[in-house]
């Protein structure tokens, strides 16, 4: 267990999804901006309350709701002003489903308390990106439950995480912010830019091998798409394998992004879609990078002999460009 970053501590939660909401929970605890600025995405009025009010505000995780036939119902985190508002945060990491009775029965105790107060909200929070699946509860809660349009929201933990980096602050509390931001880490930062990057820390060139299917998807989306552990790069070449077996075209990568889920990805991709549902692979986040303009290559770079490109492979710029036969890639990285 690590000891220089008092949030790894917090491990008696049970799991990662317990933990960092208690942690969050902390933070909006003791940044009030951070917990304004929150309640500004959810839209619950500020503006009115005054600072007392503010410092009055309730944030508890694990808070327990007995219920029925389930007395344990717990909601990860729980922000209310008596009167006011009240809002209970569901926290999803990785590709954890969520399941309806789950959401279901946060929406019953909303709609039990929602006399008593102004305003109320339920709040998923994910890791990966899932805003089309939450489209799908937003409509399905508005629709079969009672929630009113605007009670249900959705962020990403990379939302809130840059919420908490754009807070101004200093002295205390912009360092437990950056204990906080330290410890989420890119965990819940997806998305790199490419030119934030640090030259040489990040390999020139990809070389992808594609067919018709995925070269047709390139083209259309300006995608490249890897397995989720693929390192990043600076460029990525094509390798046409049918019918031309060369390498033909390249593109500067603009971003890459990791935890991609495939039912969002190839949602437009019907072949590619049936291919991974047969392959086994359209259940597994992956890995996209994002390009510039794809552009030919002066001279395509053929295969010649039993040398191919398989699925990737990596190369610099340099011996991209003295290339012209596979084999050169090859025999220079021998």
């Amino acid at each position: 267990m690590q000891t220089g970053n008092v949030f790894h501590l917090v491990h008696r939660f049970g799991d990662r999804e317990d933990q960092i909401s208690a942690n969050f929970g902390f933070i909006l605890k003791v940044n009030l901006p951070v917990l304004v600025a929150l309640l500004h995405l959810l839209r619950i009025p500020t503006k009115t309350l005054t600072r007392s009010e503010l410092n009055a505000i309730d944030i508890q995780t694990q808070v327990s709701y007995a219920r029925g036939d389930d007395p344990q119902s717990r909601i990860d985190l729980e922000i209310r002003l008596p009167g006011r508002f009240i809002v209970f945060l569901e926290s999803k990491l990785a590709n954890t489903g969520v399941g309806r009775n789950q959401l279901g029965k946060y929406v019953a105790i909303l709609r039990r308390e929602r006399d008593t107060y102004e305003h109320v909200r339920l709040l998923l929070v994910t890791q990966l990106d899932r805003a089309a699946e939450a489209d799908t509860w937003r409509r399905t809660l508005t629709s079969g439950t009672g929630l009113r349009s605007g009670e249900f929201c959705y962020l990403r933990w990379e939302n809130v995480r840059q919420l908490i980096a754009d807070s101004r602050t200093n002295g205390r509390i912009a360092f437990i912010n950056g204990l906080f931001l330290d410890y989420l880490g890119d965990m819940m930062s997806d998305r790199k830019t490419m030119k934030d990057q640090l030259i040489g820390k990040v390999p020139e060139v990809i070389v992808v091998a594609t067919d018709m299917d995925w070269w047709d998807f390139a083209l259309r989306k300006r995608i490249a798409v890897q397995a989720n552990g693929t390192p990043d790069a600076r460029y990525v070449a094509f390798y046409r394998i049918k019918p031309e077996a060369a390498i033909t075209h390249i593109a500067e990568v603009e971003s890459t992004e990791t935890n991609v889920l495939s039912r969002d990805l190839f949602r437009d991709a019907l072949a590619l879609r049936r291919r991974g549902k047969e392959r086994g692979w359209f259940h597994r986040p992956q890995k996209v990078y994002r390009l510039k303009e794809i552009v030919p290559l002066a001279f395509p770079i053929r295969r010649r002999g039993r040398a191919a490109v398989r699925v990737k492979m990596f190369s610099t710029m340099s011996q991209l460009l003295k290339a012209r036969y596979l084999e050169d890639l090859y025999r220079s990285k021998a």
